[in-house]
């Protein structure tokens, strides 16, 4: 997230403290309403 917003990102690791940013965006809808449902489901699982 960032400042609020749910982004979608696409990275490659270069090396063991490397990463590489290829790609950012904002999240679509679809994507955004995955990434909540996986964190209320991780809330719900405690």
């Amino acid at each position: 997230m960032i400042r609020g917003r749910i982004v979608y990102v696409a990275f490659a690791k270069r090396g063991p403290d490397v990463i590489r940013i290829i790609s950012l965006r904002k999240a679509s809808r679809r994507e955004s309403k995955e990434y909540e449902k996986a964190i209320q489901d991780r809330l719900e699982a405690r």
